[in-house]
């Protein structure tokens, strides 16, 4: 199957989410039934499917642009992803036992929303190149 195109992602995953943040707006929130409200809703969407999917269309970008170098240091991304994304979840983790949040944490929720996209765009290779 032929991959979404990263302008495809960007655009058409914000969009769907966009409306679908103000359909649950208007549901969840009755009182805010208002264009003000359905506009918030929108915009709220589109800014949390254009901070999950840009990543994933800046990766899907470079891996085009760059197969041959994403495939040679695949192992290398892939091992520092994982260990970034592991002290990442163990610091969160302490976090949650002592009851607190800091600065740090929200650095290390980052750390795992990025070590992810990148796990996934370089998930998405591997299957690529064992077909």
């Amino acid at each position: 199957m032929k991959s979404l195109r990263p302008l495809t992602i960007v655009l058409l995953g914000p969009a769907i989410l966009a409306l679908a943040g103000t359909a649950l707006w208007g549901v969840v929130r009755p009182d805010m039934r208002t264009l003000y409200g359905l506009g918030l809703g929108f915009m709220l969407g589109a800014a949390l499917g254009l901070s999950a999917f840009g990543p994933i269309a800046a990766g899907v970008a470079i891996r085009n642009r760059h197969p041959g170098w994403v495939n040679s240091y695949f192992p290398h991304i892939n091992w520092y992803t994982s260990f970034i994304m592991a002290l990442s979840l163990g610091y969160l983790a302490a976090l949650h036992r002592h009851h607190v949040f800091d600065r740090l944490g929200t650095a290390a929720c980052l750390g795992v929303f990025l070590g992810a996209t990148v796990k996934v765009v370089l998930l998405m290779d591997a299957n690529k190149r064992k077909t």
